[in-house]
Order: C-alpha cells, then sequence, then structure tokens
C-alpha cells in the first residue's frame, strides 16, 4: 500500500506532504476500514470457535463508534459490553467483570 501511494503521489507533481494532506480523507477511511474488518474478523473467529454469545470489550479502540456499529451490525452476537474507559487498566477491569459476571451468583439476577 505504501507503494500505490508513492507511485500516486510521483504522478501528482506534488510534494509528499501536499500529497498527503490532501488525499487525508481516503487515507482515514482506509485506515478505518481496515481496523473495522481486522476487529469483526477476530472477534468472529472467537465467538465462534468457543461458542460464545456474550462479550465485553475494553480498549480505545472500542471507543470507536463506527467500529462499534460493525460489530454489532455483521457479530453473531447476543450481547455486548463496552468499557467507557481508554486508560490502562481497563483490560483487567473488564476482565474482572466478565469473570464475576460468568462466575458469580449475581448472574441469574442480570437475566
Amino acid at each position: 500500500m505504501i507503494k500505490e501511494f508513492y507511485i500516486m503521489q510521483q504522478f501528482s507533481k506534488k510534494s509528499f506532504k501536499e500529497f498527503l494532506y490532501d488525499r487525508r480523507g481516503d487515507i482515514a477511511s482506509t485506515v478505518q476500514n481496515f481496523i473495522e474488518n481486522v476487529v469483526v474478523s477476530i472477534i468472529n473467529n472467537y465467538t465462534k470457535k468457543y461458542g460464545i454469545k456474550n462479550i465485553c470489550l475494553a480498549g480505545g479502540l472500542f471507543l470507536n463508534c463506527l467500529t462499534n456499529h460493525k460489530i454489532l451490525e455483521k457479530c453473531d452476537i447476543d450481547n455486548v459490553f463496552i468499557l467507557p474507559s481508554p486508560v490502562m487498566m481497563d483490560k483487567p477491569l473488564a476482565a474482572h467483570t466478565t469473570h464475576i459476571l460468568k462466575n458469580s451468583v449475581i448472574k441469574n439476577h442480570l437475566k
């Protein structure tokens, strides 16, 4: 992909900086689409492999509304919880919350 950008930049007769600035929307869209596809693929692979329908997601990546919409739209899941915290402690907190909900007596009250 870098090679293609370089070739396109050379044909445009613009400086690399100008070229990137002019194409920033296309670049951002391409990166967004790539991330969505990777995340959906990973979630689908793991939910299928382990037969799970409820997932808990954490991290700054999952504060992306477009990606979250694709997850809901394209993944075979019943429930998703997205921890609304992009700090470093979010992953252990999400794992702990998932463990509590899965193994605790309170899970019967959450149905």
